[in-house]
């Protein structure tokens, strides 16, 4: 039986989505129980303690509504974009292309998607969809912000010279994010911005939910293209 990368595509991707779902649902439950809790020890304390009370647990409070959820939901990311670069780099493999050497030889024909994208070219004469194209591109540089720069966005209060930046307002003042204006958008388009005293990533279940069925439709187009559905 010939093995089908494509049935496997689906059958990953659903479970990435299951997995994306169950983990929101155990941090809302975590975060609904904490704040139930929360709110039956405020009911004993006197009204002039209760700001201090709620401070002294606002850093839990935080860490399940954000800092948890941020911190998962952006190893999905990068996990999500490596099995996009395996799958690319298997498809390549499957096919058997060459351009002087196969895919996983250790030359200079690129490295990652950009390989796999010059093998598939090269290799099977075929050209990816330059739109889809377009956001694998912005999803790789979220997911090297993720893991190279921290999830942070540098900004200055004076314009920057010879960089790309976006012009923003934070509280009130205006600063430049050091930052190529479609990237900017997408990732605001994403709702995936956070901004407390600085600009961040801050990646979500719903943006978890667009990679899967951007995924599913990137590779599945090629899958379909090249004759691999069967």
């Amino acid at each position: 039986m010939k093995f089908n990368r494509y049935s496997l595509l689906k059958y990953e991707t659903d479970k990435m989505g299951r997995y994306l779902d169950l983990i929101n649902i155990l941090f809302k439950r975590e975060l609904d129980e904490f704040s139930e809790f929360i709110e039956k020890q405020a009911e004993e304390i006197s009204d002039e303690h209760k700001d201090d009370f709620y401070e002294y647990h606002g850093d839990e409070y935080g860490d399940l509504k954000e800092f948890f959820p941020q911190k998962s939901f952006s190893s999905f990311v990068v996990s999500w974009y490596s099995y996009i670069e395996q799958s690319l780099f298997d498809m390549c493999d499957d096919l058997k292309l060459t351009i002087s050497q196969t895919i996983f030889d250790e030359q200079k024909t690129g490295r990652g998607i950009k390989r796999a994208k010059r093998f598939l070219y090269l290799g099977a004469n075929y050209e990816i969809n330059q739109i889809q194209w377009l956001e694998l591109t912005h999803i790789r540089r979220i997911r090297n912000l993720l893991v190279h720069g921290g999830k942070y966005l540098p900004y200055s209060f004076s314009k920057p010279l010879n960089k790309s930046f976006v012009e923003e307002q934070l509280r009130g003042v205006k600063v430049f994010i050091k930052i190529e204006k479609n990237l900017h958008d997408y990732i605001k388009k994403q709702g995936i911005l956070g901004e407390f005293g600085l600009y961040y990533i801050s990646p979500t279940h719903d943006f978890g939910k667009h990679l899967i069925e951007f995924g599913k439709k990137f590779l599945g187009t090629i899958y379909s293209d090249l004759k691999l559905t069967d």
